[in-house]
């Protein structure tokens, strides 16, 4: 059944119109002009005003339209349309209708033999008219925009790449090409080409390099120029051709067999292997090449005629009278060996240089009808292939096929058929050779056929490794790389060709690198053109079908597909490209009960959309947003990042705002769907944790947003982006700009309320996350600001709360608060009192977190413990993973810190590490570094190398943070390898954590790493440096540890004394439950109590008993080398710094 676009009605197939509205059941013409990758050529005659001074006007028209004449000719020998005649210029266009894959090389061959034709036309014009012509032209390729379904006349391109191919023709010197750089990197293998200038052309801002063209090459180069790789992944059809090379010998019979494969899969390497391989097992083995070719003048039997002057040493710049002479004595020492009589020899030869194009005189067949004239070749083929295969095995390799014309392939089965001897034919041809040609060389017993697949993605890395040799590319630039060639060998040559080209590859020594410029290249045009030759040689209906699906993704439905091209024939066509290995239908689709299909190749989904003028893609995308949002219904969120492409692309694609010049009321309407859909597929993308991706989408919305409220909108998600994220930076600063773009609303009262609390909560609770944290005053002013805006009990209490979280703030950026302590704690006991009331748990939760880190900086340490662990107790009813991972990891570090619980911590953060592994790595590394500590502690250090390499490769990503679960993770590890001896490795990790000032404890473990290797004066000294800056001994615990085993291990009594008596004061006066630091002071102490009354008597006591050391390593191996257990104001920095 057919489908009225206009009524919907259901009609049979069959029906041109609809019956029930009288329209057309065709499908509708969506685009009347394309985008298209052409190459344009420009000629111009020199020096017409004096000729025309020279000549009579009739004379002269007469002149130019012979001329004309010729050069439109030779433009359209090679496939070119001539758009028009400017005076006396020519200006044609290849790739317009259709495009080619070698219309760059097309254009330049046209170039070449219209000089040609020009010398010849002027000796008839010196003879008539008493003058020459000389002419100049210019070459140059790249996009246009041009008319589909029109006649020539009515042929019209535009684009810049029109304009450059004039200007290259103005610059060019008389009887020269001059070639643009994209014509030129399409067709440098198979042209030789002049040193290339660099000009400046009227209009063109920038300069523009420019090649002369000298002549064709005889035969195109392959590859990457350099670079040579060994074959990767065809040893099984490698062993298939040798097999029938062997059998043919074996068997004495010619066999015939197609490699099929798609552009650049690997057919000729494939082939070009098998010569090899054959030779090397048969060195009496012969080898004879031919190729199809795609245009030109006489190619009928092309690749025969390549093949005979193989055979006989002839060159195609052999004169006609040499090549005569070559071919004879050639043919006659080939066929000597068959017992044929002399007018058959006679005939042979005049049939097979028939084949190669050679004039001999009184040829026959010259004579002859085409029927016979094809007999003869078809008894002469034979007879040659016969004759060489009756000296050894022969193989007949003969590329390209699907150029051949009937003749040839007729030709071919007979050589097959009729030749004796060991004898191989084989050929290469695309896939769509098969469709075209389905009874060739089918149903023989001495014909078969081998598919090229494409290359694994590890036989692609191979391949990449084999080009280049040592290299040292990224693993994602990698990984791009082999997706975009998607295992084509030739795809994946020519983009690193690109990439060299265009210096985002280049070579130092023997490695080769990337640079920066490598995110940026394109897709070559030698793989655009054979993909956009392949779409353009469609039919009108597929093609369309094709380009609307591309507009939809690599990933598409056919309803949205149907819906756009306006009727029910798509079905078949999609069935048709199936069919022809451009897409697939996939077994379960992403959406119920949508049918859904994938393009095969992702750059053939990109040439096609590419080819779709942007007011189409533009419009398209809308369409395809509509349905998606129709489709959704109330699972919208399952399709936001797919809903926000469209609607966004739609909105602000390249040149979308074209779409809707003539209706701004809907392009207003498309506009703001895609700003509703990009923050919707933002905030599910966050919530994912896939937080890259949602800081692009909300990025796309200030640049679509044309409020102060839609920006604020998207500026408020990217605060919620990176907050989510750990960037502190970029969190608060896009909080404060929204707060600047909503302060002005006097109706905004409760999102400024709600920015205050996000901005001030990101300073005061996760300042480790900064580069460089906000003055503690900001987020004092924040909360004010939020409270004078609350309306509501939810606000008024986040806001109390934070007011107790910035008085730890305060202190761990000014080591004292302005506000006095028993303010903050009643601040937050109100607030969770309003917590308790408003079945907020996540509130709830946050509020016991910070009254247990304020009782425990004023001391009351049981009380401290006691209100941490009714976190646990809630943490079934947070929905955030996060914040359930951040109170796991808080009490998890007070326990430890508090009263040295480390296993019940252990177990603790290890539940926060498995919650963590969904979220940033930021927490990861707190989950990480909440095991790392405890089990330092305990002794189990071969666990704590366990999860060293991880914290690591997290820390890597975000060095430059003053976090000390980031930082302390790695100086722990770097703590345990010392311990171990392992001190390079260590010395690595410790160089790894960048110095900052106010990172006190992270500088006190660096201090300890230096006591643990034996730099015990670099210890004191640092330690010294540490503590001098620390307001209190409490914010630099591990300089305070430092200190004492340096001083003990550099037997400094004295110093070692008054230290002792100052850490003893520091711990007991906080009463701590659990002091180990205080401990650690006293058996530090016995080393500085004989100073006394005498040193020597206790030292010699220590020293008698030398397997035990000093008290302090006596103390180490007790606690399993535990360090000492800090104050307890260091222990809320602890957990704090750490957390943040």
């Amino acid at each position: 059944m057919v489908t009225c676009a206009n009524c919907g009605a259901e009609n049979p197939e069959g029906f041109e119109f609809c019956p029930s509205c009288g329209l057309s059941l065709k499908p509708a013409e969506r685009t009347a002009e394309e985008r298209k990758l052409v190459t344009v050529l420009f000629a111009d005659v020199t020096g017409s005003t004096e000729l025309g001074e020279q000549l009579d006007p009739e004379r002269l028209r007469s002149l130019l339209a012979t001329y004309f004449s010729a050069m439109s000719a030779a433009i359209a020998s090679w496939g070119g349309t001539v758009e028009k005649f400017i005076g006396d210029a020519i200006m044609a266009v290849f790739g317009v209708p259709i495009v080619r894959e070698d219309d760059a090389g097309r254009a330049l061959r046209a170039a070449l033999e219209m000089l040609v034709r020009l010398d010849a036309l002027n000796r008839d014009f010196q003879g008539r008219h008493g003058v020459t012509l000389r002419i100049r032209i210019g070459v140059n390729s790249g996009e246009v925009i041009a008319p589909v379904g029109t006649g020539a006349q009515q042929l019209i391109v535009t684009g810049d790449a029109v304009n450059v191919a004039a200007r290259l023709e103005q610059v060019a010197e008389p009887g020269t090409v001059l070639v643009g750089e994209r014509t030129f990197l399409a067709a440098r293998d198979a042209f030789r080409f002049g040193e290339p200038v660099t000009l400046e052309l009227k209009g063109k801002a920038e300069t523009i390099t420019a090649h002369p063209l000298v002549e064709v090459l005889p035969e195109a180069r392959r590859g990457v120029p350099g670079l040579s790789s060994p074959m990767v992944g065809r040893d099984r059809e490698l062993e298939t051709l040798t097999s029938l090379l062997e059998e043919s010998i074996e068997t004495n019979r010619p066999r015939l067999v197609t490699v099929f494969g798609p552009a650049g899969i690997g057919k000729s390497r494939l082939v070009q292997e098998f010569i090899r391989l054959s030779s090397s097992l048969r060195p009496d083995a012969t080898v004879l090449r031919g190729r199809c070719v795609a245009a030109g003048h006489g190619i009928t039997y092309w690749a025969l005629g390549e093949i005979l002057g193989a055979a006989c040493g002839i060159a195609l710049d052999d004169s006609a009278d040499v090549a005569e002479e070559k071919l004879r004595s050639g043919l006659s020492e080939i066929l000597s060996v068959l017992d044929l009589r002399e007018d058959e020899l006679a005939q042979t030869v005049f049939a097979l240089a028939t084949t190669a194009g050679i004039s001999l005189q009184d040829n026959p067949l010259e004579r002859m009808e085409p029927r016979e004239v094809a007999d003869e070749i078809g008894r002469a083929w034979p007879r040659f292939a016969s004759a060489y295969a009756s000296r050894g095995p022969l193989v007949i390799a003969v590329e390209d096929l699907h150029w051949a014309g009937d003749q040839l392939l007729d030709m071919l089965e007979r050589i097959v058929a009729r030749s004796t001897g060991p004898l191989v034919l084989v050929a290469t041809a695309r896939p769509e050779f098969a469709q075209m040609h389905p009874g060739f060389a089918t149903g023989r017993e001495d014909t078969s056929s081998v598919s090229l697949r494409p290359l694994t993605e590890e036989q692609g890395a191979r391949l990449v490794e084999g080009l280049l040799t040592v290299a040292d590319i990224p693993d994602d630039l990698r990984q791009e790389l082999l997706a975009k060639a998607e295992g084509n060998p030739f795809f994946l040559e020519e983009i690193i060709r690109r990439l060299i080209d265009e210096g985002a590859l280049v070579r130092e020594g023997d490695t080769w690198r990337a640079t920066a410029a490598a995110r940026q290249t394109t897709v070559p045009d030698t793989i655009h053109g054979l993909l956009a030759a392949r779409v353009d040689g469609l039919p009108p209906l597929e093609k369309l079908v094709l380009q609307e699906a591309a507009v939809v993704g690599r990933v598409f439905w056919e309803e949205p597909v149907a819906k756009s091209i306006g009727n029910g024939s798509v079905s078949v066509a999609l069935l048709e490209l199936e069919r022809k290995g451009l897409v697939f239908a996939r077994p379960i689709s992403s959406i119920a009960g949508q049918v859904e299909f994938m393009f095969k190749h992702a750059l053939v989904r990109d040439v096609a959309y590419a080819s779709l003028p942007k007011v189409r893609r533009a419009r398209a995308h809308a369409e395809h947003g509509a349905w998606i949002e129709q489709l959704a219904g109330d699972r919208i969120d399952e399709l936001a990042e797919l809903l926000a492409h469209h609607y966004g692309t739609a909105a602000s694609g390249e040149d979308a705002d074209l779409a809707w010049a003539d209706d701004p009321p809907q392009g207003e309407a498309v506009r703001v769907k895609a700003v509703e859909s990009l923050l919707l597929a933002g905030e599910v993308a966050r919530r994912r944790y896939a937080i890259d991706k949602a800081v692009e989408l909300h990025q796309q919305v200030l640049s679509l947003g044309r409020s102060d409220r839609e920006r604020a909108r998207a500026q408020e998600e990217l605060g919620d982006d990176h907050a989510a994220a750990f960037h502190g930076d970029e969190a608060v600063a896009s909080y404060l700009e929204s707060l600047t773009l909503v302060r002005p609303d006097p109706a905004a009262t409760s999102e400024r309320a709600r920015l205050c609390r996000k901005a001030a909560r990101m300073a005061a609770e996760k300042f480790g996350a900064f580069r460089s944290p906000p003055d503690p005053s900001l987020v004092d002013d924040l909360i004010q600001e939020g409270l004078s805006a609350a309306e509501d009990d939810v606000s008024r209490a986040w806001l109390l709360t934070l007011s107790g979280e910035s008085s730890l703030y305060w202190r761990a950026m000014k080591g004292d608060d302005p506000v006095p302590m028993q303010l903050r704690i009643d601040s937050v006991r109100e607030a969770l009192e309003l917590s308790e009331g408003l079945d907020q748990p996540d509130l709830q939760i946050f509020a016991i977190r910070t009254l247990s880190e304020l009782y425990e900086v004023a001391g009351s340490y049981v009380l401290s413990i006691e209100t941490a662990r009714r976190q646990l107790a809630l943490l079934d009813r947070v929905e955030s993973a996060s914040e359930r991972a951040l109170s796991l990891f808080a009490v998890g570090m007070g326990l430890a810190d508090l009263v040295g619980e480390y296993d019940e911590a252990i177990e603790l953060c290890r539940q926060s590490y498995e919650l963590a592994k969904g979220l940033s790595s930021h927490e990861r590394m707190h989950g990480l570094y909440g095991q790392i500590n405890p089990l330092y502690h305990r002794g189990r250090w071969d666990e704590v190398l366990s999860l060293l390499e991880e914290h690591v490769e997290y820390f890597r990503l975000e060095a430059d943070v003053s976090c000390f679960g980031v930082r302390g993770g790695v100086m722990f590890g770097a703590l345990t390898l010392a311990r171990r001896g392992r001190v390079e490795r260590s010395m690595e990790l410790e160089a790894m954590v960048p110095r900052l000032d106010r990172a006190l404890r992270g500088e006190g473990l660096r201090a300890l790493l230096a006591s643990a290797t034996g730099d015990h004066e670099g210890a004191r000294t640092l330690a010294a440096d540490v503590l001098a800056r620390a307001e209190a001994t409490w914010r630099a615990p591990e300089s305070a540890l430092a200190m004492l085993e340096a001083l003990a291990a550099l037997k400094r009594w004295e110093e070692l004394a008054e230290h002792v008596a100052h850490v003893r004061n520091f711990a007991g006066a906080r009463r701590r439950p659990h002091s180990g630091c205080r401990r650690r002071s006293r058996r530090c102490g016995g080393l500085a109590r004989p100073v006394r009354g005498g040193v020597r008597p206790y030292w010699r006591t220590v020293r008698s008993r030398p397997d035990q050391g000093s008290p302090c390593r006596r103390d180490k191996k007790r606690e399993g080398t535990r360090s000492p257990r800090r104050g307890p104001p260091a222990v809320r920095a602890s957990r704090g710094q750490a957390r943040r």
